[in-house]
C-alpha cells in the first residue's frame, strides 16, 4: 500500500512528491477479498503510473538497500549507462 502527497514551494507551486509505501505481510495479503486485491492492483497501477511521470531517475529500495523497482527513467539510466536491462532489480544500491 502507499500515500502520496505534493509538495509545494513557498508560491504554492506543487515541486514534488512525497510517497510512502507499506509492505503488507503475506498473512494480510491471503485474507484480502476478490474486491481488496482488486483494489490493490489499482493503486498499485495508479503508483507505478505516478512514479513513471515523475522526471527523476528512482529507483524503489527495501529496507537492506536491495533495489526492489525503479521507475521507466531509471530503467532507460541504467540501460544508457552500460547498466543491467533489469535495472539491478535484486543488486544492493550501494553497489551498482
Amino acid at each position: 500500500m502507499f500515500n502520496y502527497s505534493p509538495v509545494y514551494d513557498e508560491y504554492g507551486i506543487a515541486t514534488g512528491v512525497v510517497v510512502t509505501f507499506t509492505e503488507l505481510t503475506q498473512s494480510t495479503q491471503i485474507n484480502l477479498t476478490a474486491e481488496s486485491s482488486q483494489n490493490v492492483q489499482a493503486i498499485n497501477q495508479r503508483y507505478r503510473m505516478i512514479l513513471d511521470s515523475l522526471p527523476a531517475n528512482i529507483a524503489i529500495l527495501d529496507k537492506k538497500g536491495e533495489i526492489i523497482s525503479g521507475n521507466e527513467r531509471w530503467l532507460s539510466f541504467s540501460l544508457g549507462n552500460n547498466g543491467a536491462i533489469t535495472g539491478y532489480i535484486g543488486a544492493n544500491y550501494l553497489d551498482v
